[in-house]
């Protein structure tokens, strides 16, 4: 009888132990074991330039890590000088993006991230630094072309006086796309002028233009005087604003809505 018992005590304890481990499973130290992100081939791509009060978008490239929403953790130095900061970054196929903060003042500023979390919490820190230095640019336009958003940091005004023309053009290298709103006979004042409709294809414009817009992307090049642009601030050294316009009727890529911020030559 004293045999059987114990058999059935072994049996008893083996059941009960087996159905302990059919849970959570856990650790040495009865914790749960959280998967960490795998970050030991990970480089930032490219930083792109900014202008004072706007932000910069990062771009990093992995051949290890796993495609998920992941938290970034870096700190950034220099003319801008932010430490402990967190993005969010969705990552898929190799590639992810983040966007900075608000960058308030132009110079060369430092990025470097310090570490990544994932959804379920777990954190990789880098053993080495991964860092890229970046700069500010002569000014930004952001802009939608047939639904796609675009972010050009070579942009600049053109503005030469009272009753002559302002001009504001940005160039996006890659995809090389060109973005260019005219205000014929500007004073300086703050506001808004609207384009009229115009046919910007006769010999020449007629007495009541007062304004156009083009751009061009990759085999395609569109003008337009139907649209308006917005001037929110100016000074001697910078200019800030909106726009809208559309092309032809037949043109089936369309800029949609844009803002600029750039220095005025």
């Amino acid at each position: 009888m004293k045999k059987i018992l114990a058999i059935l005590s072994i049996a008893t304890l083996f059941a009960t132990t087996t159905a302990t481990q059919t849970g959570c499973i856990k650790n040495s130290t009865s914790n749960p074991i959280i998967n960490i992100p795998d970050i030991s081939n990970f480089t930032i791509q490219s930083v792109s330039s900014f202008v004072s009060g706007a932000s910069s978008m990062v771009s990093v490239a992995s051949s290890t890590l796993a495609s998920g929403t992941y938290t970034i953790h870096f700190n950034l130095t220099g003319a801008n000088n932010l430490m402990s900061q967190v993005a969010t970054m969705v990552f898929s196929a190799g590639q992810g993006t983040f966007s900075t903060p608000t960058l308030p003042t132009a110079g060369n500023t430092n990025i470097t991230i310090t570490s990544i979390s994932n959804s379920s919490g777990g954190t990789e820190t880098f053993s080495m630094p991964v860092t890229k230095q970046f700069s500010d640019s002569t000014g930004l336009i952001t802009c939608k072309i047939n639904g796609v958003d675009y972010r050009a940091t070579h942009a600049n005004a053109m503005w030469l006086g009272a009753g002559s023309i302002l001009s504001v053009h940005a160039t996006l290298w890659e995809p090389l796309t060109t973005i260019t709103v005219y205000w014929d006979g500007y004073n300086g004042t703050v506001g808004s002028r609207y384009y009229n409709e115009n046919d910007l294809n006769s010999s020449s414009p007629t007495s009541t233009f007062n304004g156009s817009a083009a751009y061009s992307a990759p085999g395609l090049a569109r003008l337009s005087a139907n649209g308006n642009i917005t001037v929110s601030t100016i000074s001697t050294a910078k200019i800030t604003g909106t726009f809208q316009f559309t092309c032809d009727g037949s043109d089936s890529i369309r800029v949609t809505n844009g803002a600029f911020s750039c220095k005025l030559n």
